[in-house]
């Protein structure tokens, strides 16, 4: 009985450490007033499903405060209007930032946009963000320098000579997440410049190792380790060898084990990892068995050993079937832009809705909508279209729907970005149709000038 006493408070202690803990994210936002911040992050990094862990309208005098809780490090960003600043937080751990918000319109393509600059005011003990800070632009600096030296030295000799600063600079800190962060970013280094066989390089920081589901140096690692593995002429895989496997729908154990037919892959989390990051490739590549991709992520979801990884695939089968035809259309919820009525999905019951996000001032959008003019009559009795307007002038915004007298409703999201990213509405114009059951019939659909007449006509 004594020492069943003992280990009582043990056992509470390590269930303690594995409990969520808040998190406080505060600061001030400049030229963000009124407007929505949201402290977001994935769910994994296979699936790159995102996650709002808090939000809220930052104050007329730019302040904000986020609260949520972590069970672990991890990589968050904060987002205002699609514009992002990127942060590490921990559990039970406080921040404080300044962030200055750039004039950018929400309908500016994801890959033209900057991250926003951001001041770290309070970082947490272990200096997390300002030792990342740092090191990443040791790192940047040194590839810069590395395109200009090559031709002088080897890049062994640069390579260790980088390494041998690195450690002394941070010789000190001894957060594992920085730790980790730097080992997996200069292991990718090694791999870029090709200092070691693939093998070696595997083995050293893949083999026998902790999966790292959190840590995105570790998981950028994986990816560029592992990229196109069953597709490409590897060593141990081949698209002729994975085409064998997937088609004739061997087991989920059959296809773990020929894994280990690679060194690097004798530890079954790892496998078990990258058959994950394999079937979500090769579900979007023609000539495999999708229902039998679909049924190894069903048994991945109840039968993998690391339950991270179960997770990635409940994610997995979430993201293959989101948006996909016949399954439910998102809830959507916007405001007439002439009329202030507020339009959900249901008041469009009984006819197919061809929706579209737009910017008013895009010439794409204007082009795209206007084109509509020419069947909007000939489809109007069993097809409603809807233009969804995700511009920050409203009254722009009046001006371009009473002068233009489109044959659209048009509308305003609002501020809903959570609207935006469930129709994965993230370059304009995006077009979507609907069934009259409001389940999806098509995502992305046809613009008009992709001769969306021709699915019209089907109906």
């Amino acid at each position: 009985m004594k020492k069943i006493a003992f280990l009582v408070p043990i056992i509470l202690l390590c269930a303690m450490n594995t409990m969520a803990q808040p998190v406080e994210v505060s600061g001030k936002v400049i030229n963000g007033s009124g407007l929505t911040i949201r402290a977001m992050t994935w769910k994994d990094q296979v699936t790159y499903l995102k996650e709002t862990l808090a939000s809220e309208t930052i104050g007329p005098d730019g302040s904000f405060k986020l609260s949520f809780e972590t069970e672990q490090t991890r990589y968050i960003w904060l987002d205002i209007a699609f514009q992002q600043a990127e942060l590490f937080v921990q559990p039970d751990k406080n921040y404080e930032v300044e962030i200055t918000l750039l004039n950018q319109a929400i309908a500016t393509s994801y890959y033209d946009r900057f991250g926003l600059p951001m001041i770290i005011i309070r970082d947490d003990p272990d200096k997390l963000n300002l030792y990342i800070q740092d090191f990443n632009q040791l790192y940047n600096d040194f590839l810069l320098s590395y395109t200009g030296n090559v031709g002088l030295r080897s890049s062994s000799a640069l390579f260790e000579t980088f390494s041998k600063a690195v450690r002394l600079r941070f010789q000190n800190a001894a957060n594992p997440y920085f730790n980790h962060y730097v080992d997996y970013k200069m292991a990718g280094m090694q791999l870029f410049l090709r200092l070691k066989s693939r093998d070696n390089i595997g083995m050293e920081y893949l083999t026998g190792k902790p999966v790292l589901h959190e840590n995105v140096e570790y998981m950028d690692f994986f990816h560029l380790f592992f990229e196109k593995y069953f597709l490409a002429g590897g060593k141990y895989f081949n698209y002729n060898k994975t085409y064998d496997l997937i088609n004739g729908k061997a087991p989920l154990e059959e296809m773990l084990d020929t894994l280990k037919a690679d060194p690097v892959l004798q530890d079954r989390e790892t496998r078990e990892l990258l058959l994950l990051l394999g079937l979500k490739e090769l579900n979007s590549t023609s000539g495999f068995n999708k229902k039998h991709i679909e049924f190894l992520i069903k048994e991945l979801s109840m039968k993998a050993v690391a339950m991270e990884n179960r997770t990635i695939a409940d994610n997995l089968l979430l993201r293959l079937n989101r948006l996909q035809p016949g399954s439910p259309a998102p809830e959507l919820s916007a405001t007439g832009v002439l009329d202030g009525k507020i339009y959900n999905l249901e008041d469009f019951k009984g006819h197919h809705l061809y929706l579209v996000f737009f910017e008013s001032g895009n010439l794409a959008s204007q082009a795209e909508l206007n084109m509509i003019d020419e069947i909007s009559e000939e489809f109007n009795h069993k097809v409603k279209f809807v233009a969804v307007a995700v511009d920050k002038d409203l009254q722009n915004l009046r001006q371009f729907t009473e002068n233009t007298k489109l044959p659209w409703l048009i509308l305003h999201y609002g501020g809903n970005l959570q609207m935006l990213e469930d129709y994965d509405a993230s370059t304009f114009p995006h077009f979507i149709l609907i069934d009259d059951k409001s389940r999806v019939l098509r995502s992305p659909a046809p613009s008009p000038s992709e001769n969306i007449r021709r699915i019209f006509e089907s109906l």
